[in-house]
């Protein structure tokens, strides 16, 4: 890293100045997200290795989430990785809820799901994602939950995310940034359905 540090700073800076610009896009049609400081938006390189020694101790790509309060917050984000390798990707939802934000997105589509399956439906969302992120997905019911509900299957799932892969190609192309905002703000829905149901919902004291 030493011997290669003055390249990496200046790909650190771009990357810095480039996330500033997508957070202004993002505004425009996102208005939650305005004045989030990219300190707060864009992952450092160093991995925290705590819980396994065997990673290198840098990352090998840049990251940045775009969402209301920056990255540690509860609230649902649009997700930027630039990776080598046709490894770069990007992410809409709600990724790894805590169980207090899972209950109440489960809560919300057991109420009110009828804006999701819209957006799951949609021309958009079919011509886009392959569906929502099911790694980790249960095999059974949650706790409170009947077998037989009639959204069982999206209320087995950990994360509410969606993904989109680009090649190098892709993503060196001139028209990629206003591609990929694009696809984030025909994601809004999903955004503003996670974030209702994490910012209003009272859950209640007993399980159902």
């Amino acid at each position: 890293m030493d011997e290669n540090r003055a390249e990496y700073n200046s790909c650190r800076d771009w990357f810095k100045e480039y996330s500033a610009d997508l957070i202004s896009k993002v505004a425009e049609f996102d208005p939650s997200v305005e004045g989030l400081a990219v300190k707060n938006a864009v992952y450092r390189i160093n991995r925290n290795n705590r819980f396994n020694k065997d990673l290198p101790p840098y990352k090998d790509y840049f990251a940045i989430t775009v969402s209301k309060g920056g990255k540690k917050s509860v609230f649902s984000e649009y997700y930027f990785h630039l990776s080598p390798f046709n490894q770069s990707c990007i992410g809409i939802g709600k990724w790894g809820p805590d169980g207090e934000a899972l209950a109440k997105i489960r809560q919300e589509i057991d109420y009110n799901p009828d804006r999701l399956l819209e957006f799951i439906d949609s021309s958009f969302f079919k011509n886009n994602f392959n569906g929502l992120y099911k790694e980790g997905q249960l095999k059974k019911a949650p706790r409170g939950y009947s077998v037989d509900h009639e959204n069982i299957e999206l209320l087995k799932l950990k994360h509410f995310s969606v993904f989109k892969n680009f090649t190098d190609k892709e993503i060196c192309n001139d028209d990629f940034s206003s591609k990929m905002l694009e696809i984030f703000s025909n994601s809004k829905p999903l955004i503003d359905y996670l974030n209702e149901a994490l910012e209003t919902n009272q859950l209640q004291s007993f399980q159902k």
